[in-house]
This record gives C-alpha cells, sequence and structure tokens, in this order.
C-alpha cells in the first residue's frame, strides 16, 4: 500500500479550534461531576446511539463541534457506551487516535462520565440525538430535553417539534452532516474534518459496494464533497480504488481482536452471550 493511500488513517495535526473545543468540554464535564447541583445554565449535550460505532462517534463530535463554532454555544458530545466497553469499538478508537483524539487521555466523554438524568431533572438539558430518532427503554425518562435529531434510520415517528429535525434513509448519519448542516449552511470544512467524516460513510456503505449494503447518491456525493480536502483538489470524482485502502485499513482494524486487552475480551464474550441468551 502506497504512502497517499494511507493518508487518511495516518496520524494529522489537530487544528487549535479542535484541541480547544476538546479541553472546554472536558473542563464542563469535570466541573458538572463535582457540582452539587446542575448549572444555572442549559447543558448542549450532541450523543449517538448505545451502539457507540463509528457513525455515531464522528457524528456526535463533529456535529457538536460544527455547532458551537457556529452558535458560539458549547455542545458536549457523548459517546452512549461506557467507558470500559470502549475499546471493543477497535475501529473508532484507531481512527480517533490518528485524528490526534485520545479516549484514554479524556478527549471523549462517555455516557456513564456524565449525569443526563441529573441535568434533565433540572430541566437543563438540550439533548440532540445523532444517528439514532428514538431514546431506547433504558433512556426513555430523557425524552422531554430532547431538542433536536439528525438520524438516517426508519422514522419511529417521534420528537416531532426537534429543530431540526433530519431523518432520511440514506447509508451513513455522516451523509446527513455533510449535506445538511455542514455544505447546506456552508459552514467551514477542512481537511481534518474531512477525515473524520469520511471513515463512518466508506463503512456504513462498505466503500459503496452496492453489493453488500444500501445506499444512496447522497451518500456518493458527500464521499465526493470530502474527497478534494482528502486526497487533493484534483481528485473530485469517487472511483472504488481511491478509497479502497482507508475502507479496507478501517475494516481489518474493526475486525481485529488482537487490539484488545484481556479484560475487554472477557467484555467482548459477555455481551455476546447476554445477546444470545438473555
Amino acid at each position: 500500500m502506497s504512502a497517499a493511500a494511507r493518508l487518511p488513517a495516518s496520524l494529522v495535526q489537530q487544528p487549535r479550534t479542535v484541541r480547544a473545543f476538546l479541553d472546554a468540554v472536558r473542563s464542563l464535564v469535570s466541573s458538572l461531576a463535582v457540582a452539587p447541583a446542575a448549572p444555572s445554565g442549559a447543558v448542549r449535550v450532541v450523543m449517538g446511539n448505545e451502539a457507540g460505532d463509528m457513525d455515531s462517534t464522528v457524528c456526535a463530535l463533529a456535529l457538536s463541534y460544527f455547532w458551537t463554532q457556529q452558535l458560539g454555544q458549547l455542545h458536549v458530545p457523548v459517546i452512549n457506551v461506557v467507558r470500559a466497553e470502549f475499546g471493543l469499538r477497535t475501529d473508532v478508537k484507531y481512527q480517533l487516535q490518528n485524528m490526534s483524539i485520545s479516549p484514554d487521555r479524556g478527549d471523549v466523554v462517555f455516557i456513564d462520565e456524565i449525569d443526563l438524568a441529573k441535568l434533565h431533572a433540572a430541566k437543563q438539558l438540550q439533548l440532540t440525538l445523532v444517528d439514532h430518532n428514538q431514546l431506547s427503554a433504558a433512556q426513555a425518562g430523557l425524552a422531554g430535553s430532547i431538542v433536536a435529531v439528525v438520524d438516517h434510520h426508519d422514522d419511529g415517528k417521534g420528537n416531532l417539534d426537534a429543530q431540526p429535525r433530519i431523518i432520511e434513509r440514506v447509508g451513513s448519519c455522516a451523509t446527513l452532516l455533510v449535506r445538511d448542516i455542514i455544505q447546506a449552511q456552508k459552514l467551514e470544512l477542512d481537511e481534518y474534518w474531512a477525515k473524520l467524516l469520511l471513515a463512518p460513510i466508506l463503512l456504513d456503505t462498505a466503500n459503496l459496494n452496492a453489493s453488500q449494503v444500501n445506499f444512496k447518491p447522497d451518500d456518493r456525493q458527500a464521499i465526493e464533497g470530502l474527497l478534494p480536502l482528502v486526497y487533493g483538489s484534483s481528485t473530485t470524482t469517487w472511483t472504488s480504488d481511491v478509497t479502497l485502502p482507508f475502507f479496507q485499513e478501517l475494516a481489518d482494524v474493526k475486525m481485529d481482536v488482537s487490539r484488545l486487552s484481556t479484560d475487554e475480551l472477557l467484555i467482548k464474550v459477555r455481551l455476546k452471550y447476554c445477546y444470545y441468551f438473555g
């Protein structure tokens, strides 16, 4: 594999604005953890689904960042899995680390590190759902705090007052972020975020492989909107060979259990047992 082919997954320089954003998020969440009561102002949270996969994680991070920059109000991305289980998402951890985002250093916030129920009870939670449009039974108590939804699954017909409420069956939720948030609102997209957003679209569409998954023209258009930033200005049209090395690299890491610790392997076995046997 050539150096150029490895480019999207290689370690990239993190913009200062991204580091400042991650540090501000961690500072707020740390202050919430020690505060005896909820803060006086609203806490804006963007949360993915309970799979905690690449699409959910990247969309939570990206939408939080872009809305923070656009609106001047800090939005907190929350990964909807407990910290101890995040390592099972080997592809997600790998991609974040390549983008200089270290879960081990505290750069991301997990669901067990922020008390959303406390914020909801105090009427100070403003919750945006990405990569799902309805809460699970375990989190249904937060429903009254939902203010926005961006999702690519079947519409559950709930949260009708959410603004925006973007629900459309495309291959990846990241496609909707690129099309309806970043491009539609003419937000500035750089190489860093293009590389991060490209990963879930490629994984969710199997590198636009119609024989394996269903995807829409919008997914291809989103990819082609990212290509010039990732591979150079002359690369504007998608072909399989352009993105296949990056997709395959992520797909291989996703299946590589050798990256798991002994504790993580035991957790993986337990979760599979619970899935099959209840």
